[in-house]
């Protein structure tokens, strides 16, 4: 079988679905600076994560100790709180890429939560002045 290869993605610079098709397209952009799309068919994703993860695992620990891969940062657009039919709170972040990500938040967690927060406004307000 002939097997076409992209060059190396470097970035993962947003995503689109066909429900009728039942696909995913993830677009890249690659390490030559085109961009690229791969289609992943719903019934491949869960095979394709693991085999990404594991594959991610094994390079992690070829490295010398103390090395650690690198990874394309998360960057936010927007931040809403959701709550879903059973009262569970989220919290959805809308990421630069076009993807939603939702943080089930436990209500047990929130006093922790906002601890955090107030450790971050902290280091903000050191890094300004």
């Amino acid at each position: 079988m002939e097997v076409k290869t992209a060059p190396p993605l470097v970035a993962v610079n947003g995503s689109k679905i066909d429900r009728e098709a039942k696909t995913v397209d993830l677009l890249f952009l690659a390490e030559n600076g085109e961009p690229y799309a791969l289609k992943f068919h719903v019934h491949a994703i869960p095979a394709a994560i693991i085999a990404l993860t594991g594959h991610r695992a094994e390079l992690q620990s070829s490295l010398p100790d103390g090395e650690v891969l690198s990874n394309q940062a998360l960057k936010p657009v927007g931040f809403h709180i959701a709550m879903n039919p059973e009262g569970q709170i989220a919290w959805k972040m809308m990421l630069q890429s076009g993807l939603e990500l939702v943080i089930q938040i436990e209500p047990d967690r929130f006093d922790r939560l906002d601890a955090m927060f107030d450790e971050v406004r902290s280091l903000l307000k050191r890094s300004v002045q």
